[in-house]
C-alpha cells in the first residue's frame, strides 16, 4: 500500500522527493473530524432506540403477560418499568459514542495517512485516498509560489502546510474554497520541500 502511489506517476515520470502528512497530525486530525461524528451517531441511535420504545409499546406489555403468566402476581418493581422506558435512552449514547469512536478514529487516521505528496522532474503531485486513490498533479512551469502556513498546533508539533499557486488561477473558481492548486499538509520536511520545489520553478 505505501508503494501504490508510485503507479500514480506519469510513465517516465521519477520522484525526487516523497513525503506525508505527520504522524501526530494525522491522529489529531482524525480525532477532530471523527469525534463529532461519532456523536452524531450515537445521538441519532439514541433517538431510534427512544423512537421504537414510544411506537412500539406492545413489547412492554408482553413482558408483563409474561410476568403474570408464571403465577407471580406479585407487582413490579418500579426499577423494572424505568429501564424499559422511552426516557432512560439517553444513558445508552455514552457507550455507542465510544463504541463509534473507536471505530471512526482509525478509519479516519488511516485516510489521512494515505495521502502521499511527490516531488519529481515535471512537477509536485497529491496523491490520496483510502479505497479508491485519486491523484492531482501540477507542471513546475505554472507554479509561481509556494506558501508555507502554520497554526499553533503545527508549531507545537513542528509541522506546517505548503500551499502551491500556480499562473492559471485559482480552484477556488471550480467549486474549490482553497485558494491553492495543491496542499502538501502538514509535513515534517516543510523547508526541504519547499526548497526542492522553488528550485525547479526558478
Amino acid at each position: 500500500m505505501n508503494n501504490d502511489w508510485r503507479s500514480h506517476l506519469k510513465p517516465g515520470d521519477r520522484s525526487v522527493a516523497h513525503t506525508q502528512t505527520a504522524e501526530k497530525m494525522c491522529w489529531v486530525k482524525a480525532v477532530a473530524a471523527a469525534l463529532p461524528l461519532a456523536a452524531c451517531a450515537a445521538f441519532l441511535c439514541v433517538q431510534l432506540i427512544g423512537l421504537h420504545a414510544a411506537i412500539f409499546p406492545a413489547a412492554s406489555v408482553m413482558n408483563e403477560f409474561d410476568h403474570s403468566a408464571t403465577g407471580d402476581l406479585s407487582p413490579r418493581p418500579a426499577e423494572e418499568f424505568a429501564s424499559t422506558s422511552p426516557t432512560d435512552t439517553p444513558s445508552r449514547g455514552i457507550p455507542l459514542f465510544l463504541v463509534f469512536s473507536l471505530v471512526a478514529v482509525p478509519l479516519f487516521t488511516a485516510s489521512f495517512r494515505s495521502f502521499h505528496f511527490v516531488l519529481t522532474q515535471s512537477g509536485v503531485y497529491s496523491i490520496g485516498g483510502l479505497l479508491f486513490k485519486h491523484s492531482r498533479f501540477v507542471p513546475y512551469g505554472r507554479i509561481t509560489d509556494a506558501e508555507v502556513r502554520r497554526g499553533l498546533l503545527s508549531q507545537l508539533i513542528d509541522t506546517a502546510s505548503i500551499g502551491i499557486s500556480t499562473a492559471g488561477g485559482t480552484r477556488s473558481a471550480r467549486g474549490n474554497s482553497s485558494p491553492f492548486e495543491i496542499t502538501i499538509s502538514e509535513v515534517v520536511d516543510y523547508r526541504e520541500i519547499r526548497r526542492a520545489i522553488l528550485q525547479k520553478v526558478a
